[in-house]
């Protein structure tokens, strides 16, 4: 290989991976209720369950929640319920207002009654007064606490209900079990403001003998009610804690499946590279071969070489050589290697159509990627690459087109994974074009012609070998090199390819030949697509060529060069017997090439 021969295709080819932050979220912050729109769209499941329960008897109509229509309704009819409930009016008010005061302040019954024993004689007279004391007094303290109770039981409703709008519609949202107990805790809660209401608004007279005769179980009813709020409640968040613990197990369960992925798809890099090696290894085996007979061959013709030297050797001693020497080296003039890139002008573009199918290759379904793989299992294609002589080859996907991103399919990436398998060894020259990738002729910088693909290819070839550009001064016309002309670049092609040594093989690939026969795409393409045919059957080149075409769809006009001879390969009847890897693949190639 020469100087400017490149590194590998595959390292050409590869792109950085960009892996993007994920940023803290924060939990939302709720403000009130008319924030929470999942409490809203759930009213009136929560309002049809309490229906179903006992409502309050005598209960006037202004104070009856059971006929609201969402949560801002049933909280001012509490509030107007407590609001009567605190409010006083008039001397009977102030009244109110000293006795419960008195009553949030007072001590225990006990320790009443042990103050009252000590102005009170201990008689047996006085002994049921004391009691009666004790009793009262008990009463008041029961009630002021139930008061109390009530009166506060709901400032944090919407804590409360911020917890059921954070579990239901956002973090475990449409969870079965997450719903059925907030809507327990809902219903729940109705249920307490409908008690609580009740207290707010009965009659003062009936509190205070229903708080003299029950003690402690004063408003048992109430006070379990709004106890159950808190009990409800932590049931929520009990049940979060499973559904956390359920999803953290489900989430990792997913996590494990796509590593294995991960990993299956490494395992398929890793076969198809393998195959494409084993594949090469059989093809240089059988130049080996070839090469041995041309030995054998050799000892007949010596004497005919031995001729043919010394009639060189005769007329190199002719007194007009030095002559004819001297005139050549004061008028011709030749362009050199890097002088020829830079008229043709197509740096390194297979580089960047490689990387930029590499990026986009796991976004196909690993089936049809695999399915493309079993191309290296085909006689055909064993044949194509295995046997020492020139050869081409065309491949059709089939009726059934697989998923294309971005122009590139499922051969593409074959396409590439071959040619970097071939530029990993010195034996072998590659050229690729990526037909999809430069089909866009509105682009202002488009290359898309035929002349674009014969320069990319003659680019590649540069890079890969020292050729001898001394004669093409004469042979080519470099104006029109420079201008672009198929048929110039297509000379220049068959020139330098006829250079090569017979030690190497040359491999031409093109990917996505169908898109060259659409409208748009005729004269310069079809013309630049037969110099390529044409090179596989021209007697003059010393090298084995090896013509691949590739199309997702089926090809109308270039099937022709190939259908006579049964040399069309039809992917998508492949039958996938094991599963395939890039790295299997290049192995399964290189054996096929020293074969």
């Amino acid at each position: 290989m020469g100087p400017n021969n490149s590194s590998s295709f595959a390292n050409q080819a590869m792109t950085n991976v960009k892996y993007s932050s994920i940023s803290n979220v924060q939990r939302p912050e709720w403000k009130d209720a008319n924030a929470m729109t999942f409490w809203n769209s759930v009213f009136p499941e929560s309002m049809s369950r309490l229906q179903c329960t006992p409502e309050p008897r005598g209960r006037p109509k202004t104070y009856d929640i059971r006929d609201k229509a969402d949560w801002d309704s049933v909280y001012e009819t509490l509030e107007l319920a407590r609001k009567k409930y605190q409010t006083a009016g008039g001397l009977v008010g102030k009244i109110r207002k000293v006795r419960r005061k008195g009553a949030d302040s007072i001590t225990p019954g006990v320790e009443a009654a042990k103050i009252a024993s000590k102005v009170v004689p201990q008689d047996n007279i006085a002994t049921p007064v004391v009691g009666a004391i004790v009793v009262v007094l008990d009463a008041l303290k029961v009630s002021a606490a139930i008061r109390n109770q009530v009166l506060s039981g709901f400032d944090d409703l919407d804590v409360i209900f911020s917890d059921v709008e954070l579990f239901l519609a956002t973090v475990f949202q449409g969870d079965p079990n997450i719903y059925s107990a907030s809507m327990d805790l809902i219903v729940t809660t109705l249920a307490a403001i409908e008690k609580a209401i009740g207290f707010f608004t009965s009659s003062e007279w009936t509190r205070g003998s229903k708080a003299l005769f029950s003690g402690t179980d004063y408003q048992k009813d109430l006070r379990d009610s709004i106890e159950m709020i808190q009990t409800k409640s932590g049931n929520l968040l009990q049940q979060a804690e499973r559904s956390h613990m359920f999803e953290s197990h489900w989430s990792g369960m997913e996590i494990r499946k796509q590593q294995a992925q991960i990993l299956s798809q490494v395992e398929v890099a890793v076969s198809a590279t393998n195959s494409i090696n084993d594949l090469m290894i059989d093809h240089l085996k059988e130049k080996e071969r070839l090469k041995q007979m041309e030995r054998e061959l050799d000892a007949a013709r010596q004497e005919n070489i031995f001729l043919r030297v010394e009639n060189g050797f005769l007329r190199s001693t002719s007194p007009f050589s030095h002559q004819q020497q001297i005139q050549d080296n004061v008028t011709t003039w030749y362009v050199d290697q890097s002088t020829l890139r830079q008229m043709i002008d197509t740096f390194d573009l297979d580089c960047t159509d490689g990387a930029f199918i590499s990026d986009k290759k796991e976004q196909m379904p690993s089936k049809d990627r695999s399915r493309a793989e079993q191309i290296v299992n085909t006689p055909l294609f064993r044949n194509w690459i295995v046997s020492a002589s020139s050869a081409r080859l065309l491949v059709h996907w089939g009726s059934r087109v697989p998923k294309l991103v971005a122009q590139v399919s499922p051969l593409s990436v074959f396409c590439m994974t071959l040619a970097g398998s071939l530029r990993a060894r010195d034996e072998f020259i590659s050229a690729i074009w990526f037909c999809g990738e430069h089909i866009d002729v509105t682009e202002p910088s488009a290359r898309t012609h035929g002349e674009t693909m014969l320069s990319s290819l003659i680019d590649q070839l540069l890079r890969q070998f020292q050729f001898d550009t001394r004669p093409l001064s004469k042979e080519i016309d470099l104006e029109g090199l420079q201008e672009g002309s198929v048929a110039v670049l297509s000379e220049l092609l068959r020139t330098l390819v006829r250079q090569l040594p017979p030690s190497m093989t040359l491999f031409v690939v093109v990917d996505g030949v169908a898109f060259y026969e659409r409208d748009g795409f005729e004269s310069d393409e079809w013309q630049a697509l037969l110099t390529l045919v044409r090179l596989v059957t021209d007697a003059n080149m010393m090298t084995p060529v090896k013509l691949l075409f590739t199309s997702t769809l089926n090809t109308d006009f270039v099937r022709a060069a190939f259908e006579q001879d049964d040399l069309i390969l039809t992917v998508d009847s492949l039958p996938i017997t094991a599963v395939m890897s890039e790295e299997r693949m290049i192995r399964e190639l290189g054996e096929l090439e020293g074969t």
